[in-house]
């Protein structure tokens, strides 16, 4: 009986002690999960068995005391790879966005924060994958060398990647990688450096139609305001002058002084912008067609965000309605870049929607509005269509208002 239970017990202790040689190996392996043999490292593992194989079936010392100076430099590799990493600290810096076809400069500094080991032959690479966009589940890699980094010093290096589709990129971490001094061992650490990159649609140029069609259209809103006397911000009260409207009157105010007084308002001077992008498509498209009008309505908001005083209007009619606003500024254009640069052809048709929430900017007469549409403008063959969406409407319907105001530019006749 005592026999069968220390047999149970050796039985035991042999399970335990293999469960934790199990334990072991795989902590080791973990640990070296970061570490490889190159291809010249195999190469050199090879030759070292050949010479261990022969020093032992031989029987020849002079061979085994060979391989002992072979292993030296494998093991020299991997113990200085293991610790040039790890005194190491990285950290990116890049632009938020760039336009499709521009540069993208990105700059890695590389810390050695040790005091004693030197870096060298270090290898930083990053991949960029599109969450977002047209450039969605592509994958851009770019990468930079440290060649050497003293103890307790920085270095700096860029890499630069050609990104020619937009969409929304993301970075999720930077790896290290290095295999001096003799390339046999690889050794390789993952910094969690997060980072959003969005790339805006490809900028082109206006061209003289486009020029003129604005010149013309805020020429025309000036006359405008100086025939209707348009209403701007109140600045205060002034005396009458011959050819101000009655409207203008306070009569308060003239009652108690008994000569008119009228209201002085601000001339509206600015120009103003309001941009409609209409990518409802029900039927298969080219997308060249969309990425055009994307570039042209990119370019438009590039240029009017530099106007002092100008305020800025999108709206996108896409798979993810948008509508923004603000003064025009670097801040409110990086907004729109951003939404263009995501934005996606939709079969839902929100058009009705789009009008009603951009018929307040264009009534006013400082304003210019210009549609960017893959379809033909509703006054042509669809005069109806609006009408019929909503025929028991209450409120008066903005669509004939907006669309009379507004520039229709079709991508379907290039216009």
């Amino acid at each position: 009986m005592a026999t069968v239970k220390t047999e149970a017990s050796d039985h035991l202790s042999s399970a335990a002690r293999s469960l934790s040689d199990f334990g072991e190996r795989l902590l080791f392996w973990r640990r070296w999960s970061q570490s490889a043999l190159t291809r010249e490292g195999w190469y050199y593992l090879l030759v070292f068995a050949f010479v261990v194989s022969g020093g032992l079936l031989r029987d020849i010392n002079l061979l085994l005391v060979v391989a002992g100076m072979m292993a030296g430099p494998i093991v020299y590799n991997w113990r200085h790879a293991v610790v040039s990493l790890r005194g190491v600290r990285l950290e990116r810096e890049s632009n938020f966005g760039v336009f499709a076809g521009e540069p993208l400069e990105v700059d890695l500094s590389l810390c050695n924060a040790s005091r004693r080991h030197t870096c060298s032959a270090i290898l930083v690479e990053e991949i960029l994958r599109a969450e977002a966009g047209p450039a969605r589940g592509d994958v851009r890699r770019g990468e930079v060398l440290f060649g050497h980094v003293p103890p307790g010093e920085t270095r700096r290096e860029a890499y630069s990647l050609h990104l020619t589709r937009r969409g929304r990129y993301r970075a999720r971490s930077l790896r290290a990688t290095t295999r001096f001094p003799f390339g046999l061992m690889r050794r390789s650490r993952a910094f969690r450096e997060r980072a959003e990159i969005v790339v805006y649609p490809r900028l082109g140029r206006l061209t003289r139609a486009w020029r003129d069609l604005e010149a013309k259209t805020l020429l025309g809103n000036r006359n405008r305001n100086r025939i209707g006397h348009q209403e701007g911000d109140f600045l205060g009260l002034r005396d009458w002058q011959p050819g101000d409207p009655r409207r203008w009157i306070h009569w308060r105010t003239s009652a108690r002084r008994g000569s008119m007084v009228v209201r002085q308002f601000e001339q509206q001077d600015s120009e103003d912008l309001m941009l409609l992008v209409d990518l409802f498509a029900p039927t298969p498209h080219v997308q060249a067609d969309t990425e055009r009008i994307l570039s042209f309505a990119a370019t438009i908001l590039a240029t009017w965000s530099r106007k002092r005083g100008s305020r800025l209007r999108l709206i996108i009619n896409g798979a993810e309605f948008v509508d923004l606003a603000g003064a025009a500024s670097r801040d409110v254009a990086q907004r729109a870049f951003s939404a263009l640069a995501v934005a996606m052809p939709t079969s839902v048709d929100q058009l009705q929607k789009a009008i009603a929430a951009g018929s307040d900017e264009t009534s006013a007469n400082n304003t210019l509005a210009a549609v960017l549409s893959l379809r033909e403008s509703p006054n042509r063959g669809n005069a109806g269509k609006l009408e019929q969406e909503s025929p028991k409407r209450r409120a008066p319907d903005p669509a004939p208002r907006f669309l009379a105001r507004a520039h229709w530019l079709s991508a379907a006749n290039d216009g």
